[in-house]
C-alpha cells in the first residue's frame, strides 16, 4: 500500500514538474572550496538550534547548496558524489535483490547480507562533503523535527518550500528540490530528502521526508534515485555528544552500547598483572601493552604480564589452573563449559578483583559477554582499524554519540574488513579522538605456555562467554588482524589473551 501511494505521488510529481540535469555546477570559477567563510562555498553553512530535545543542530541548507533557497546536489543513498542520471543500473551497491552492502538476510548478491540498517559515515554524503561532525540524519531525527516544530509550504525569495519553525523562534527552509531519476523531476512541486535509516523489511527503500503543497511526512523511497541531503550535527536521540577522557576510576565519561538497553563504560587501558606483589592495574595509556615480557610470566615475576588464560582471576573454580600466572599447555586445566557470569562470576579477572588505579574496590569492573561484544562492534561504523604513531596497531572503537574532531578523518570497517592503514594518525591527531572519546584496543599478541606472538599483528581480547559450538573453548569476544574483525571467534582458554575491562 505504501509503494502504491509513493508510485502515485511519483507520477504526480512529473506531472508539474519540469526537466532538467541532476548534475550542476555550485562553484564559480573564482569560488576556494577549502575556506569555509567564503559565501559561495558550499560548506559555508550556519548550524541552527531548534531547541529539540535531543540538542541536535540542523544545517541552514542543503549538501552542495550555497543559500537556504539553492535545491543543491541530489545524491542516491549511500553515495556521495553527484551523477547525471540515477538509475539501479548504475548504483553503487547493486541492484533490487542483489545488494553488495546495507541489506537484511534475502535481499544480498549471491546469500550475501550484512544487517546494516544505518550508512556508514564512509558513505554518508553530508560527513564526505561536509565533514566537522555533519551526518544525514535518521528516520527518528525527521520525525523529532516534525514533532516539535511547526512546518508549513510556503514560497521565499521566489522558491517553493518547506518552513520549520521551532518555539525558540528559530527555523530552517527546505527548497522543493524535486528528486533526480533519468533527469531531476518535481522542482518546485515537491522535496525529498534522505534519511540515514534503511527499510528494514525491505533494503529496496530507504526513510525520507516528502513534501508538497499539500503533503508532508516521513515516507519510504527507492534508494537508487538521487535525493536532498539536509545536514545535522550532534548527538540526536536526547543525548549529548561523548565526553572524553576517564574519570577518577579510570571509566571512560563516553558510553558505549552493548545491547538495546546497556551501555557500559570501557577502562582506561588493558589489564595488567604483578605476580610478586599480587597487584592488578590498568595500563597508564590506550596505547600500552607488555608485549614479549609475558613469556616471563609465572608466580616469581616481578614484572607485569597483560596476556591472561580464560578465568583466571585468582578465584579457585576448581580449575588447576586458575591462578593469573597460570600458564599450562593443556586446555583441560582451565575452567571451561561455563560462562564467567553467576556462580562463576569470581572468575572474571574485574569483578573478583581491586583494580589498584580503577578505583581499588572489588566488584566494581567486570568482562563483556561474547553477546556484547558482537552488539557493540556491530553498530553501524563505530569501529575500525588503525595505526597510531607510525608503529602503535589495533582497533578504534567509536562512543555512542561521536562527533568527530575538526580535521580528523575516519575510516570505519566494511562487512568486518579492514587495514591497520586505514586509518593513521599521528599521536596529535590520536589525542584528540580519545579526547572526543574514542577507545583504542592494542594489538597486543598471544601467548600460547611462555612462547609469545603476533605483538602489534593481531589483537585478541576475552569475553567472560564460552564457545557453545565447542564447550572445551571459550570466546574471544573480538579479534583482528591487518585484513578484519571476527567476533566473537572460539580458542582454547589456555592461551594467553588480552583483557579490557567495561564499568556498568
Amino acid at each position: 500500500m505504501k509503494k502504491t501511494r509513493f508510485l502515485l505521488m511519483a507520477v504526480s510529481m512529473v506531472l508539474c514538474a519540469g526537466l532538467w540535469s541532476c548534475e550542476k555546477s555550485l562553484l564559480n570559477s573564482d569560488d576556494d572550496p577549502s575556506d569555509p567563510t567564503d559565501p559561495s562555498n558550499p560548506t559555508a553553512l550556519e548550524w541552527v538550534d531548534l531547541g529539540l530535545p535531543s540538542g541536535l543542530k540542523w544545517a541552514s541548507q542543503n549538501v552542495g547548496a550555497t543559500s537556504p533557497e539553492d535545491y543543491g546536489n541530489h545524491y542516491a543513498w549511500g553515495e556521495t558524489t553527484t551523477k547525471s542520471t540515477y538509475t539501479e543500473n548504475n548504483y553503487r551497491f547493486g541492484t533490487y535483490g542483489a545488494y553488495t552492502k546495507y541489506c537484511t538476510e534475502g535481499w544480498g548478491l549471491n546469500g550475501f547480507y550484512d544487517n546494516k540498517l544505518t550508512l556508514d559515515p564512509a558513505d554518508d554524503a553530508a560527513t564526505a562533503n561536509l565533514g566537522n561532525g555533519a551526518r544525514t540524519p535518521t528516520k527518528e531525527e525527521w520525525e523529532e523535527l516534525f514533532a516539535h516544530t511547526s512546518h508549513a509550504w510556503t514560497t521565499r525569495n521566489g522558491v517553493n518550500g518547506c518552513l520549520f519553525t521551532a518555539s525558540n523562534g528559530k527555523s530552517i527552509f527546505l527548497p522543493a528540490a524535486g528528486y533526480c531519476s533519468g533527469e531531476l523531476l518535481g522542482e518546485g512541486a515537491c522535496g525529498m530528502y534522505q534519511a540515514s535509516t534503511l527499510v528494514e523489511d525491505n533494503p529496496a527503500y530507504i526513510w525520507g521526508y516528502l513534501f508538497d503543497a499539500g503533503n508532508q511526512e516521513v515516507w519510504q523511497f527507492g534508494r537508487t534515485e538521487g535525493y536532498s541531503v539536509r545536514a545535522v550535527r550532534g548527538s540526536g536521540g536526547g543525548d549529548t555528544p561523548s565526553e572524553g577522557g576517564f574519570d577518577q576510576n579510570g571509566a571512560s565519561n563516553a558510553l558505549f552500547s552493548v545491547s538495546a538497553s546497556k551501555k557500559v563504560h570501557f577502562s582506561k587501558g588493558n589489564l595488567q598483572y604483578q605476580a610478586t606483589t599480587d597487584t592488578w592495574r590498568f595500563a597508564e595509556s590506550q596505547l600500552d601493552y607488555v608485549g614479549s615480557a609475558n613469556a616471563a610470566i609465572s608466580h616469581a615475576n616481578s614484572g607485569w604480564i597483560d596476556l591472561f588464560g580464560w578465568g583466571t582471576s585468582g578465584w579457585n573454580s576448581g580449575a588447576e589452573a586458575y591462578e593469573p600466572y597460570s600458564f599450562s599447555w593443556d586446555y583441560l586445566d582451565y575452567l571451561r563449559n561455563v560462562d564467567l557470569t553467576g556462580s562463576y562470576a569470581e572468575a572474571d579477572w574485574g569483578w573478583h578483583n581491586a583494580i589498584s588505579n580503577g578505583g581499588n574496590q572489588t566488584h566494581m569492573w567486570r568482562t563483556l559477554t561474547a553477546t556484547e561484544w558482537q552488539y557493540l562492534i556491530n553498530r553501524s561504523g563505530k569501529c575500525g582499524l588503525a595505526t597510531i604513531g607510525g608503529s602503535t596497531r589495533g582497533m578504534i572503537i567509536l562512543p555512542d554519540n561521536w562527533v568527530a574532531p575538526n580535521g580528523i578523518s575516519w575510516t570505519p570497517a566494511s562487512n568486518f574488513s579492514g587495514d591497520y592503514e586505514d586509518n593513521i594518525l599521528s599521536a596529535s591527531q590520536w589525542q584528540q579522538m580519545e579526547d572526543a572519546g574514542a577507545i583504542f584496543l592494542p594489538a597486543a599478541g598471544d601467548r600460547v605456555y611462555d612462547e609469545v606472538g603476533s605483538v602489534g599483528g593481531s589483537g585478541n581480547y576475552w569475553s567472560s562467554s564460552y564457545d557453545r559450538d565447542n564447550e572445551d573453548w571459550a570466546y574471544r569476544g573480538v579479534h583482528f588482524h591487518d585484513g578484519g574483525i571476527s567476533c566473537p571467534a572460539g580458542d582454547g582458554p589456555h592461551v594467553g589473551y588480552s583483557v579490557r575491562l567495561v564499568k556498568d
